[in-house]
């Protein structure tokens, strides 16, 4: 299993996600797409991911849900060579196109994030993937 994060800009974000933002409390926020590929033969299934940031020197969980993300947070946001029931076809590609994380504070602006994935197949081996989202600059709202 493969992921790998691509930059966006703030024109490759919809509408209705920058009013949301725009009206929340954040300041600063990174849009990137996110690719899961399964490198293996077999189908698999994500039966869990999580975004992780830097703080402190520690990489700590984060997420909007503020929880552990299972296979149906994973279809809600993920779409592609994927069946309707969570098994990502051998080497089958899905897609959360856009994806992204969020300071309040211009202190956070280096912060690093990353996301992991979790998935097994049929026979119950599992997968493990991670990657770092790129440096790129943040989009500042307001």
């Amino acid at each position: 299993m493969e992921v790998r994060h691509t930059p966006l800009s703030r024109d490759d974000v919809p509408k209705k996600l920058m009013d949301q933002l725009e009206a929340g409390t954040v300041s600063y926020v990174w849009f990137y797409r996110t690719d899961v590929t399964n490198t293996t033969d077999r189908p698999i299934r994500i039966i869990w991911f999580e975004g992780f940031i830097t703080y402190n020197g520690a990489w700590v969980s984060s997420n909007i849900k503020n929880r552990v993300l299972r296979t149906t947070e994973f279809l809600q946001w993920f779409g592609g060579d994927v069946t309707a029931d969570g098994w990502l076809r051998p080497c089958g590609t899905t897609t959360c196109h856009v994806n992204w994380h969020c300071s309040g504070s211009s202190i956070d602006v280096t912060m690093i994030a990353k996301w992991a994935f979790i998935a097994v197949d049929a026979e119950g081996n599992d997968y493990f993937a991670e990657a770092i989202v790129p440096n790129m600059e943040p989009v500042k709202l307001g």
